[in-house]
């Protein structure tokens, strides 16, 4: 079964929220997140294992195509 690729745009609070609801069903991968302060994203994918940082929303929908 193709999982639903789904992505992060934000690291705050309830982005936190998101990704425990996310990673709850097995159909769903979070691909990328994005954040306007890139240490954030960083140490957030890091946190949550998203293999994907991106800088730019553009850049992160064309490269990443989320559901």
């Amino acid at each position: 079964m193709k999982k639903i690729k789904l992505v992060i745009i934000g690291t705050g609070n309830i982005a936190e929220q998101h990704v425990k609801v996310i990673n709850q069903f097995k159909d769903c991968e979070i691909s990328s997140v994005f954040s306007r302060t890139q240490k954030k994203a960083i140490n957030f994918a890091k946190k949550h294992k998203i293999k994907n940082v991106h800088t730019s929303i553009e850049k992160m929908i064309k490269e990443i195509n989320p559901d």
